[in-house]
């Protein structure tokens, strides 16, 4: 199997200056140290796959939000039209951390129409409906986390 298309930058090793992007506050902040923790775990191969990460829904909280991460972001690396680009933990969010944040807060906020969109400008189709079902899942877990 081969390695996921995820790239982890550092500011100083991008081969071209990306725009900068908005500073981030409180929870969007944990939620994209959480993105590249998932992501970390996709590209050491510990993503599973889409059976397992639905097989972990009795698991407890965290494990399964994990579970449910990695898996999201290594079918978003095998299914996405372009690579994801995602910066080292303490850099400045990617623009594609931004986007998996907007997905993660549309679904969240019940708007499944906008989701949608965000998803298929980005994913082959078979890729984005993995992609609904676990970012809907991770919207989900966080709401009852919170809640």
């Amino acid at each position: 199997m081969s390695a996921p298309a995820l790239h982890l930058l550092s500011e100083a090793s991008s081969p071209a200056p990306a725009p900068a992007a908005p500073a981030l506050e409180g929870g969007r902040l944990a939620t994209v140290e959480r993105i590249r923790d998932w992501a970390a775990a996709a590209r050491r191969g510990r993503a599973g796959d889409l059976d397992r990460a639905c097989a972990l829904v009795g698991a407890p909280g965290a494990a399964l939000e994990d579970a449910h991460g990695a898996a999201l972001l290594a079918a978003l690396a095998s299914g996405c039209r372009t690579p994801l680009r995602l910066h080292r933990r303490g850099d400045a969010a990617s623009w594609d951390e931004l986007w998996l944040i907007r997905l993660l807060e549309r679904l969240a906020a019940g708007d499944e129409a906008s989701a949608r969109f965000l998803v298929a400008r980005r994913c082959a189709p078979k890729a984005a409906r993995r992609a609904l079902f676990l970012a809907g899942r991770l919207a989900a877990l966080a709401a009852d986390a919170a809640g």
